[in-house]
C-alpha cells in the first residue's frame, strides 16, 4: 500500500489521467468538451484542443519526472503541477457558482483535480520540509 501513496505513483497517475484527458481534449474537443458544455464554436473548440495539447504535455512531463532526485527540479515541479491542479478546481467552481448549473462531469472534475492538488501540495509541502 506505501508504493500506492508514493510520490512515483502520484506522477504515474497524473501522467496516465492528463494524457488521456489531454489526447481527448486534443483530438475531439467538441465530443470531450461537450460532455461539459451545452455547445461548442468554433473559437472553443481551437481553445479546447491548444488546452488538450498544454495537458498532454504536462502528462509527458510528470511521467519523465518519476524518478528525478534533484530536490530544486523537484520542487518546481510540485509547486506547478499543484498550482495547476488547484487553479482548475478554483476555475470550475467559479463557474459553477456563476452559472447556477453542475453536471456530474463537473462533480468528476473538480474531485480529480482536488485530489491531485491536495497530492501534489502535500509533496510540495513534504518537500520544503526537508529543505
Amino acid at each position: 500500500m506505501k508504493w500506492f501513496f508514493s510520490l512515483k505513483a502520484l506522477l504515474i497517475v497524473y501522467a496516465f489521467l492528463a494524457g488521456i484527458s489531454g489526447l481527448a481534449e486534443a483530438l475531439a474537443p467538441h465530443q470531450f468538451v461537450g460532455s461539459f458544455l451545452t455547445s461548442l464554436n468554433a473559437d472553443g473548440a481551437f481553445m479546447a484542443q491548444t488546452t488538450g495539447v498544454f495537458q498532454a504535455g504536462t502528462a509527458i512531463i510528470a511521467f519523465m519526472a518519476r524518478n528525478v532526485g534533484d530536490k530544486v527540479a523537484l520542487r518546481s515541479l510540485l509547486a506547478g503541477f499543484t498550482f495547476i491542479n488547484a487553479g482548475v478546481v478554483a476555475v470550475a467552481v467559479q463557474q459553477m457558482v456563476s452559472r447556477g448549473t453542475v453536471s456530474s462531469d463537473g462533480i468528476g472534475d473538480l474531485i480529480v483535480h482536488g485530489l491531485m492538488a491536495v497530492w501534489f501540495g502535500y509533496y510540495l509541502v513534504a518537500n520544503l520540509a526537508k529543505r
